[in-house]
């Protein structure tokens, strides 16, 4: 990241490739989510830093989920996306090799 010389954060924001940016907004949203379920002390527990990494990847995926993107917990390989696009027979056949619960959240045109 190429920050300007003031540092600001609007500088840094203006540096910040689209791509950068979405990772950049997808953290501080993890890390304001995460601020307001533990404040600043770690959980109670065996092993904190593993809850927080946890609760961090589940904050990633719901807030992807709540958009409609296909995330992580879908379980789809660019492989098997491939053969959906691409692949031969009808689109019932083509879906069914999607895993369940990405097929279960897909729905049929009106």
């Amino acid at each position: 990241m190429n920050a300007t010389a003031d540092g600001s954060a609007e500088s840094i924001r203006a540096s910040l490739t689209s791509t950068q940016q979405a990772a950049r907004d997808r953290a501080l949203h993890i890390r304001s989510t995460l601020r307001e379920l533990w404040g600043d002390q770690l959980p109670p527990g065996e092993d904190a830093v593993i809850t927080v990494l946890v609760d961090g990847v589940l904050v990633d995926e719901e807030a992807g989920s709540a958009v409609g993107l296909v995330v992580q917990s879908d379980g789809l390989a660019v492989e098997v996306l491939s053969e959906v696009v691409w692949g031969d027979g009808d689109g019932p056949a083509r879906l069914a090799r999607l895993p369940e619960s990405l097929r279960n959240r897909l729905r049929a045109p009106s």
